[in-house]
Formats: C-alpha cells, structure tokens, sequence
C-alpha cells in the first residue's frame, strides 16, 4: 500500500486519460479533462499526493477555462459571416479520413469571438480543394464554411463550395523568423560550403531545409535523423556547455561559491541562455518540450531534490500534455518520451565510474556505456520508428555513438563559437577575424560530411527492409522487454532483501 502513496503513482493516473486521443472518440478530450479534473479532486484527500494534485488542478484551469463554458453562443453574425474559424488539426494532412476534427477552436464574426471546445468537418469531397500542408497538432485556418449544428462541446460545420484550408502554425513560424535569424543563416550560406551550412543551420536555426534528398536519404539510413533536429540530447548538450563555460567564470574562491550558491547561478544562467536562443531560433516544439523537461528537472534538483527521475519524467509529461493533448499522437513526442524513459531504465545496469579509475578505465566505460544506451534505445523506439523510415540499420546503435560524440565535441561546440561571434558581430555587419572561425567551422564540417559518405557506405550492408505495420505479437514482445529492466531490477532488490 506504501507504494501507491509515491507522487509517481497520482502522475501516471494523471497520464492515463491522454490515451483516449486514440480512441477515435468524438469528446475523447472532454472526458479527458473530466477524467483529470477527478483524479486531482481525489488526489487532494492523500497527503502524499496532495502538492501534485493542487499542481495538476492549477494547470487543468489555467490551459483550460478558456475552452469551456456553461451557456457558450455563437454570435448571430457567424450566420452571415465568419471571419475567422481555426482550431489545432487531429490528424495529418495526408491522412485519407473524410473526417476533419479540430480542438480549441477560435471563432471570430464580425468582431465578435468565442471559443469551442471541438468541432468537426465532414465531407467526401473537402479534400480536393485548396489546402494547405499541415501536421498533426497545427493551428489551421478554415475558409468559406457554415455552423450546421452545435452543442456546448463540439461545432458540426459543413463546407462551402470554395472551402480552404491554411496552416497557421506554419505561417507564424516564418513570419517569426527575425532580422537576426537570418542575418546567422546568411552568413553560414556565405562562409560554408554546402553541407557544413545544411548542418549548421539545421542545428543553430532549426532550419533543415538545405539538407539535399540524398542526404536526407543517407541519414535516414544511418538512423541517425535525430541528430539534425534540435530535440532534448541537443538542449542538453547546450546546458552541459553553457554550465561548463559559466562555472569556470564563477569558481573564483568566495565564501556565497563556498557555500554552494554558484550552482543555482549557473543554472540559472544556462536556462536563461537556452531560453533567448531557443527564442531567437523561433522556438521549435522539439525544442519547447525539452526545455520544459530541462526547467523541471532544474526546480526538482534545487527545491526537490529527493524526487526521482520518473517523477522529473512523468511531470514532464503532465505539463506538455494538459497544454497540447493533441502532442501523444505525434512521433516525435513519442520517440522523445519513450528515449528518456529507456535512458532512466537503462542507467542503474550501465557501469559505474570511479574516482580511482584511470583514464583508460574512464573512457573505456563511457564508450561502453554509450553503446549499451544506445542499442537499447534503438530496441526500444523501433516500433515508432519502423512507422516512419524505410529500411533500418543493424548497426544503427554504432552509428548514433559514433556521430553524437564527433556532434557534442567537436561541431556543435565549433558551431555554438561561431554562432556567439556573429552574433556580437551584428550591429556592425560583422567582426574582424570570422573568416577564420568559418574556416574552422567549414573544416570540422567537411571532415563530418566524408565520416558520414564512408559510413553510408559500408552501411548499406547492413540495411533490412522496415516495415510499416506493427503486429500483435511484436507489440506483446516489445512490452515484455519495456518491463524487462523493471524485471531484473526487483529480482535484485529481493535477492539483496534475502
């Protein structure tokens, strides 16, 4: 019973009602967030509980009041005219459903605005008109359509004959794009050559449009796709250097340092950092979740440092998806989740460094370590990821530990130095002496690009064709060895008791 009291518990109860989103339900988010709202009303009775449950309950309101209401109407004028229909899409765009489902919906007619819950577009025939390219979560805009009928939860709209739709979330992220965003990218397009600036912009701007099909192809293959997406390895290759940089300025010998005051400073100032480049990259939702888990884990370690690692996961978890629901259907906030929980599983079974280990001792560990970590995560993600690549790689686990360590010491921190340079250089048009940091930047660039060319090609010897659908039994084998950590962990927990 001791067990069902740990704060644990109430989050994964809390995480439970988000897999409604694949029922295919038509409320599936109103019983959600009725289903959320109980467990946080029970959870405040438990002491243990408590502090999480007045901490759901305050995200529930604060992401959802403005959703829902009692007696809402929609204004008169939207029987003449409506201006502005938008909501945040459920399915892909090049999903072959007939049924169009959006939530949080905004509607404005003549001035006058109201939100909805939900609403639905059917139709057999809506998707041969002018669309717009969208994905799974994006605000998306409905032109030339009518309110059929309407409930206090979801909208029934119907289409009109010059119906269209545009995606919203895509627009603001290039209407965002600031005067010193591009300023960054035209100095790489300038300075680099082709592949060093497709990676360098890919990893500073988020932009990874320049990388060509071939290459796009090629690291497919390898398995190594999430490298070139800013996501949470990145955010935290940049908080362990930020950190890096920042404790050497602070470790001059002061009674406040000696105290241990120069670490909440450090992380104070590295999330801060994080923050203003994240911001001025146009903040990728990758990249936005991440840093959640990066400003939770901060706050666990300095004000609740006795939580565990779960607790940091699964909260994680509770923010993102009680602020976007609609995130537990898409495949990068599966791949990402499903990482980090393989990563906690994995840590207490990889070996342990010690003070008294040699250099040789320490590296040979760490490699070790890598290898171990990343096998298991490509175990573990292949379902997702046989859902959205081609072939996969029997040699992927070697190929991610290979090029994550050339990315975190060698590019990214060339690539964050040159980034710093032009950035300072910008009221003036640039600084004297970043032909040379390009040069660097361009060379280490090239050295990755013939890496990757060589490990493609031996590669190719060990592709498998993937496949797209996920059987019943490969799904009951993939939860035996998820459980299988967990498994191994209590025998040796009981063995120990004995």
């Amino acid at each position: 019973m001791e067990r069902f009291r740990n704060p644990i518990v109430f989050l994964i109860l809390l995480l439970l009602p988000c897999l409604l989103f694949f029922s295919g339900w038509r409320y599936w988010w109103f019983y959600q967030i009725s289903l959320q709202f109980g467990i946080c009303l029970v959870g405040i009775f438990f002491y243990s509980w408590r502090l999480v449950a007045l901490a759901g309950l305050l995200l529930l309101l604060i992401f959802n009041h403005a959703w829902f209401s009692l007696n809402p109407r929609v204004p008169e004028s939207c029987q003449r005219q409506i201006d502005h229909f938008s909501g945040l899409v459920e399915t892909d765009s090049n999903n072959k459903t007939e049924t169009l489902r959006l939530i949080k919906v905004e509607i404005w007619c003549r001035g006058q605005s109201v939100s909805w819950p939900s609403a639905e577009l059917r139709s057999a025939d809506f998707r041969n008109r002018k669309l717009r390219w969208f994905r799974m979560g994006d605000r998306i805009q409905l032109k030339h359509i009518g309110i059929q009928a309407r409930n206090p939860i979801a909208l029934d709209i119907k289409p009109e004959p010059r119906v269209s739709i545009y995606n919203l979330t895509r627009q603001e992220r290039i209407l965002h794009r600031g005067s010193l965003l591009l300023y960054v990218q035209n100095k790489a397009r300038y300075f680099l050559g082709p592949f060093p600036s497709s990676v360098y912009k890919a990893l500073i701007t988020a932009d990874r449009t320049s990388l060509t099909i071939d290459w796009r192809n090629r690291i497919n293959d390898l398995g190594i796709t999430h490298l070139f997406a800013i996501s949470g390895m990145h955010i935290g290759i940049l908080f362990l250097w930020f950190s890096l940089v920042i404790r050497w300025l602070v470790s001059f010998p002061c009674t406040w340092v000696e105290k241990g005051a120069s670490v909440f400073l450090t992380d104070l100032v590295s999330i801060t950092a994080i923050f203003v480049f994240l911001r001025v990259i146009g903040m990728p939702i990758s990249a936005e979740r991440s840093f959640i888990m990066l400003v939770w884990w901060a706050l666990m370690r300095h004000f609740l440092r006795w939580q565990p690692l779960w607790f940091i996961l699964c909260g994680t978890g509770m923010i993102i998806l009680v602020g976007s629901p609609i995130a537990i259907g898409q495949k990068s906030f599966q791949l990402s989740f499903l990482s980090v929980a393989g990563i906690i599983q994995i840590l207490p079974f990889l070996p342990r460094r010690r003070i008294q280990d040699s250099l040789g001792s320490a590296l040979r560990k760490l490699v070790l370590s890598s290898l171990f970590v990343s096998a298991w995560l490509c175990l573990l993600t292949l379902p997702l990821v046989s859902q959205l690549a081609e072939n996969v790689s029997l040699i992927s686990a070697f190929n991610n530990v290979i090029h994550i360590f050339y990315l975190s010491f060698v590019f990214l921190p060339c690539s964050l130095l040159v980034m710093v340079f032009t950035v300072l250089g910008y009221p003036w048009g640039g600084l004297p002496g970043e032909l040379y940091l390009y040069s660097l930047l361009n060379f280490v660039g090239k050295i990755w690009e013939r890496g990757l060319v060589l490990n493609s090609e031996w590669n190719r010897y060990f592709l498998i064709k993937n496949f797209k659908e996920w059987p019943l039994f490969s799904t009951l084998v993939w939860f035996v060895l998820f459980l299988t950590p967990f498994f191994i962990k209590w025998m040796a927990c009981e063995k120990r008791k004995t």
